[in-house]
């Protein structure tokens, strides 16, 4: 298989599709192949696993971030995609692509004809229909001879596989002359099929080997009903499924096929909720005696346990839903339709992280809930409550595409309002500015017609601050005055120092520094009244700005200090990337070009992880500053901070930014630096 796909004498196989039934193996294949073609080194490989995707609209976007790249303004998905595989000679494994064949292959006739390096290795039940598809059916594993000896037997696969199951679960249990037959028949019985002898194993737990033998010879002893173009595993598979299941208590067989609505796993909070609201212990002891049977994996993460099932089981367990089907995906989709409300507000806090983490997590099942809820307002209620972790994960086009889906000009004008403002701020951050702006604009209408002065207020915000990023500083001035006002009006302490904040940036951009230095001043929190953690950052990265217009390089440098010590602290994300952009201005500034790239470079890591895009004006200045630093340092030279800035510390990126600001105090120097 490794070297049909990448052949030096040009019949090299660029698209060859794995096919075969549920639990033949086509992913453990997939894996091993993906695992040759990187220890070859001749390709980089990207393995992506597409059984919790159903929408083949989505499939750029996914293999983008199986690749790691940030969205961009500037490009596509599939671009962006196009552009990273021919970089270097790549492989590109898709696995469990059948429920997108229809849809898809158009996708991956994209990428073989973007990328003429390029070869794919497709898992799927069917094929994709593509030019120069090379169809490779999938066996099951080899099975024993009728008389092979004992060691012939270890080495055959699908006496390997059943033995290592079972030993995981009794480590004492060995292949002896005493059993080898047995073992044998129960491989030929099952195929070789490698689901039905996990199966198999897990009953073999609680059965000897001659009594799950005999067990499977009873099951698979009727007049078989599939034709006979059909291969035998189909039957002896769907036994096994078969067995496993009426094992289960009637209980534990509707738990299982509840699970079935899930898509790229669960935890057992969910499983109980949608499993009909039963009690959680109920529920983990259920999910115990699934794990027991290999019917379900369990998994550890930072955030607890998470559990999974083999796409072949997930559907065998939805297609036993039958008339319960309806009631689980409704109970599925309340689940997290409240999940997404209950994520709003954490979502732009401390806990911000963790959630990020949570929602990431359950992102197939999100798209589960909303492609499956028929009432259009809770649809737009779930997308529109999800704002904060499309903006954050990096899938605000996404987002954007879920909202403009399900507006509809007969919902309630506080609905509408609250969805335009969100719509708004996903256009902002794909770089769609025009779109941003009518939709807060819509947004405004909404809020002055039902009188909601508060989010009036943070609408006209919102829009001074893009009238900003458009370079009207004039047409943001008012909006900013007349959002302060309402603030205030309203006693909204907080909201009104933020839009002070912005106003001071606007000043500070038009070299304004006596208004800029007003509004900064007044940002500061009245006596009795402590500051946030973001707010006291916010502050001293405003007062740092401004400081380094006024060429007080060693007052600037030492608020950035102040802010990233804070960030870093209180692990506050959200605006990092832009104070170690401010450092490394003030850096070119004072012809440390070293340190300019450094700091760029630990920002646009942070960007990457992210997955967060500069907006056009700060682009612009990232720009500026990198072709300044070319210009006075050696290729060799740019090179190196560039690596050091991916490899410093948090303490080393705060402890650098507080030595330069020293030395500056040291040198008494608040002008420009010695350029010597």
């Amino acid at each position: 298989m490794t070297d049909l796909l990448q052949a030096g004498d040009g019949k090299a196989s660029r698209l060859i599709t794995l096919t075969g039934p549920g639990g033949t193996g086509k992913t453990r294949l997939s894996l091993a192949v993906a695992q040759n073609l990187a220890e070859s080194g001749a390709r980089e490989v990207a393995f992506v696993p597409l059984a919790d995707l159903a929408d083949p609209r989505l499939l750029a976007e996914t293999v983008r971030d199986a690749l790691g790249l940030p969205p961009l303004v500037t490009s596509t998905s599939l671009a962006q995609v196009i552009e990273r595989l021919g970089v270097h000679p790549s492989a590109l494994v898709l696995d469990n692509f059948e429920q997108l064949a229809l849809g898809g292959s158009d996708f991956v006739l994209a990428l073989l004809r973007g990328v003429p390096s390029l070869v794919c290795l497709v898992s799927s039940r069917q094929r994709l229909g593509v030019p120069a598809e090379r169809e490779f059916p999938v066996a099951s594993l080899p099975l024993p001879g009728s008389r092979a000896s004992l060691d012939e037997l270890r080495q055959n696969e699908s006496v390997q596989l059943f033995l290592d199951r079972l030993q995981t679960a009794r480590p004492g249990f060995e292949l002896t002359e005493q059993n080898a037959e047995e073992i044998a028949a129960i491989c030929h019985l099952l195929d070789g099929s490698p689901l039905a002898l996990e199966l198999a194993a897990a009953r073999a737990q609680v059965l000897t080997t001659r009594d799950l033998w005999r067990q499977l010879q009873q099951r698979l002893d009727f007049p078989p009903d599939l034709s006979p173009s059909r291969p035998a595993r189909h039957r002896s598979l769907q036994a096994a499924i078969d067995w496993s299941f009426d094992a289960l208590l009637p209980e534990q067989q509707r738990f299982f096929c509840a699970l079935g609505v899930f898509r790229g796993g669960w935890t057992a909070e969910s499983a109980a909720f949608v499993a009909g609201k039963i009690p959680p212990m109920t529920a983990l002891n259920h999910l115990y005696q699934l794990r027991n049977c290999s019917l379900i994996v369990a998994e550890e993460s930072t955030a607890g346990m998470r559990y999974r099932m083999l796409e072949t089981l997930r559907q065998y367990a939805e297609d036993r839903l039958d008339e319960n089907a309806n009631a689980a995906r409704s109970r599925h989709a309340e689940f997290f339709e409240q999940l997404g409300q209950d994520a709003d507000w954490p979502l732009r806090g401390t806990e911000q992280a963790g959630w990020l983490a949570r929602l990431e997590a359950e992102r197939d099942n999100l798209r589960t809930a909303l492609a499956f809820e028929s009432h259009k307002e809770k649809r737009l209620r779930l997308a529109v409550a999800l704002q904060n972790f499309w903006l954050l994960g990096g899938h605000a086009h996404e987002g954007r595409q879920w909202i403009e889906q399900a507006d509809d000009e007969s919902f309630s004008a506080d609905l509408r309002a609250w969805a335009h403002g969100a719509l708004g701020s996903l256009c902002w951050a794909l770089g769609d500015l025009a779109a941003a702006r009518t939709a807060y604009e819509q947004a405004l209408d909404y809020c002055r017609g039902i009188e909601n002065r508060t989010n009036v207020a943070t609408l006209l915000h919102n829009l001074a601050i893009l009238r900003c990023e458009q370079g009207d500083y004039a047409g943001a001035r008012p909006l900013y005055l007349k959002a302060i006002t309402i603030f205030d009006e309203r006693g909204l302490d907080h909201q009104r120092r933020t839009a002070l904040r912005s106003l001071g940036t606007a000043a500070l951009l038009e070299n304004d520094l006596a208004i800029a230095r007003e509004c900064f001043e007044r940002c500061r929190p009245m006596p009795g009244q402590t500051p946030s953690p973001s707010e006291k950052l916010e502050l001293h990265d405003s007062l740092g700005c401004l400081a380094g217009k006024e060429r007080n390089f060693c007052a600037s440098l030492t608020a950035f200090a102040e802010a990233l010590t804070i960030s870093f602290a209180a692990s506050i994300e959200a605006g990092r990337s832009d104070i170690l952009e401010n450092v490394a201005e003030v850096l070119a500034d004072t012809r440390d070009f070293a340190g300019t790239v450094l700091f760029l470079s630990a920002s646009d890591a942070l960007r990457q992880d992210a997955r967060s895009l500069p907006q056009p004006r700060q682009h612009a200045r990232i720009q500026r500053l990198l072709e300044e630093a070319r210009g006075a340092m050696s290729a060799e030279d740019f090179s190196q901070a560039w690596r050091d800035g991916r490899q410093r510390t948090n303490d080393e990126i705060t402890g650098y930014v507080r030595e330069s600001a020293l030395l500056h105090a040291v040198a008494g120097c608040n002008t420009l630096g010695n350029e010597n």
